[in-house]
Formats: C-alpha cells, sequence, structure tokens
C-alpha cells in the first residue's frame, strides 16, 4: 500500500496541468499571431500601392493642357516618396482614346525601365466603356513586395495596380513622348 500512496497522491495533483496547455496551444498560437501579422503587412503593402496609383492617376486627369515629361517625372517622384522610395519601382502613365470600335494608344511615358504600351497590349478589363473618340488615361505601376516570411505561401511578387481615370477638363491630355524612355516591347533592353 505505500508504494501506490505516491502514485496516487501524484495522479490528484492539478499543480502545473495548465502548463501542458499552455505548451500545447503555443505553437497554434505564435503560427497564427505570425500569419496574422504577415497577411496584414501585404496587404497593407498593397492599400499602399493602390493609394499611390490613385493619386497620380487623379492628378494627371486633371492636367488642362500638355503635360510634358517633366510633369510626369514629378509624378513619377511623389509615387515613389509614396512607396518610401524602394528599389524596382515602375510606373507607366498613357493615353488611350477609342476609335471606331478599337483602342489606340496616344501615347505612353515609362518610368523605371518598364516597356511601352502598344495597342496589342492595352488592359482591356480595367478600360471603362467609352464613346467612339473618348480618352482616357491609364496609369499603371509595378511595386515589388517582399514579405517577412514564405511560410504561409506568400511569395516575392509585385503588385501591378492599374488605373483608368477619364480626363476631367479637357477632352484629351495632349503630350510629345519621348520613345527612348520607355523598352521597346519586346526587346527587353532597357534604355532609360
Amino acid at each position: 500500500m505505500n508504494i501506490l500512496r505516491p502514485a496516487r497522491r501524484f495522479i490528484r495533483d492539478d499543480r502545473g496541468s495548465l502548463i501542458v496547455e499552455f505548451a500545447l496551444w503555443l505553437p497554434w498560437l505564435l503560427f497564427w499571431l505570425i500569419f496574422s501579422l504577415a497577411a496584414f503587412l501585404h496587404m497593407n503593402s498593397r492599400g499602399d500601392a493602390a493609394k499611390a496609383t490613385y493619386a497620380v492617376s487623379d492628378i494627371v486627369s486633371r492636367f488642362n493642357g500638355p503635360i510634358t515629361r517633366a510633369d510626369l517625372g514629378d509624378l513619377d517622384f511623389l509615387y515613389r516618396e509614396m512607396q518610401n522610395g524602394g528599389s524596382g519601382l515602375q510606373m507607366r502613365v498613357s493615353s488611350i482614346q477609342f476609335i471606331n470600335g478599337a483602342h489606340t494608344v496616344l501615347w505612353t511615358e515609362c518610368f523605371g525601365g518598364t516597356a511601352g504600351l502598344v495597342d496589342q497590349t492595352i488592359p482591356l478589363e480595367v478600360i471603362p466603356t467609352m464613346a467612339n473618340l473618348d480618352t482616357v488615361i491609364l496609369t499603371e505601376t509595378f511595386t515589388p513586395y517582399l514579405p517577412i516570411s514564405n511560410l504561409f505561401g506568400l511569395r516575392a511578387s509585385t503588385f501591378e495596380i492599374r488605373v483608368a481615370t477619364r480626363p476631367r477638363f479637357v477632352p484629351r491630355i495632349e503630350n510629345s513622348p519621348d520613345p527612348s524612355f520607355c523598352v521597346q516591347p519586346g526587346s527587353g533592353d532597357d534604355s532609360s
């Protein structure tokens, strides 16, 4: 009987039982905490990229005269500042007109080494329904994203944000683009 007494006392003793539960739940709680942080940072970074793109697009749509490469360069600087000056940032601003049932690129300006937009590469899914001879300004930004962890399926990627905005005060925003600043589609060279 005396031999079984310590075993019975150990079985009835409930001190330290919370430590076992804590040890079982701690890995799951840490996993959930890190996953929540990674998901939040991913969505927050994408939201910041979208806000910067919408801001640039809105400013371009308010021009009531010709827009120059210097004006767009200032907007590229604004976009980069809104993205904390990260590396690999690219921006492209294009004017698109709907002529007799087809979309045509009137001009395109590129920053950061992106390729110029041509008629065949217009992302029609973001272009609104347009009347004949109507124009829109298409602002595209390409923002690299590096997640804090690859544990949750998040990989290094690029947020591609495209915003089509109608000019507000004039039917069409004029520009004299310099094609030497855009990579020629299909060439893979950066001439900027």
